[in-house]
């Protein structure tokens, strides 16, 4: 006697599986980075529509030289996880955005990366920061050093796992932990996000369904 095949299951598609994310409930954009190389992924833009999750853009990225996964400062390590899109910035004195706050980098704009200052992992606007944190202005000039020419928080405030994650434009290297794409593109990103903005850093595909 033969007994019958079973049929395999379908595997989701990847709308499915962003609609099925619990940070969906309270989001209107999703953007997922999913890890394809060693520091490389492919970012995509998912918008919330009566119709469900409708991929808008795809952009290949550069993520941190160790990858995404468990990071800490100083690891090169791209946060795995879901970090709420706070605000962006840029050097331009204004961006298009659907509602996503914006600043202006000026020389006195430094994000704090020193563990023992307590603004650490904050935009603040000093006269001075020791070299442990970043000046932001200094990555505004000519292309490789432009990455902060515009760039999309990743809010990971208070979860110790690092400090200074951004989605911003991209150069020829991995990054040190942000996820980079190419200037037109985090344009067009940024033109599209409002305040409900999620980022999903995960390893792989599967990984989605456990945010």
């Amino acid at each position: 006697m033969e007994w019958p095949v079973k049929a395999k299951a379908a595997t989701p598609s990847e709308a499915t599986l962003v609609s099925r994310m619990r940070v969906s409930k309270k989001a209107q954009q999703i953007v997922t980075v999913i890890q394809n190389g060693s520091s490389t992924a492919t970012l995509k833009l998912w918008q919330k529509t009566n119709r469900g999750w409708k991929n808008t853009l795809t952009s290949a990225s550069r993520i941190g030289a160790a990858g995404i996964g468990n990071s800490h400062e100083g690891s090169s390590t791209t946060p795995k996880g879901v970090y709420h899109l706070s605000f962006a910035f840029g050097k331009a004195a204004s961006a298009r955005t659907s509602g996503m706050a914006y600043r202006q980098i000026n020389r006195k704009s430094y994000w704090i990366e020193d563990p023992h200052d307590r603004q650490y992992n904050t935009w603040q606007n000093r006269n001075w920061a020791n070299n442990k944190n970043e000046h932001l202005i200094d990555y505004t000039k000519a292309a490789p050093h432009n990455q902060y020419q515009l760039a999309i928080v990743m809010d990971n405030h208070g979860q110790h796992n690092g400090s200074g994650f951004f989605i911003h434009v991209k150069n020829q290297w991995a990054t040190a932990g942000c996820v980079s794409i190419n200037y037109n593109d985090v344009r067009t990103l940024l033109s599209r996000l409002g305040t409900k903005a999620y980022v999903v850093d995960v390893q792989n595909r599967a990984q989605l369904q456990n945010y």
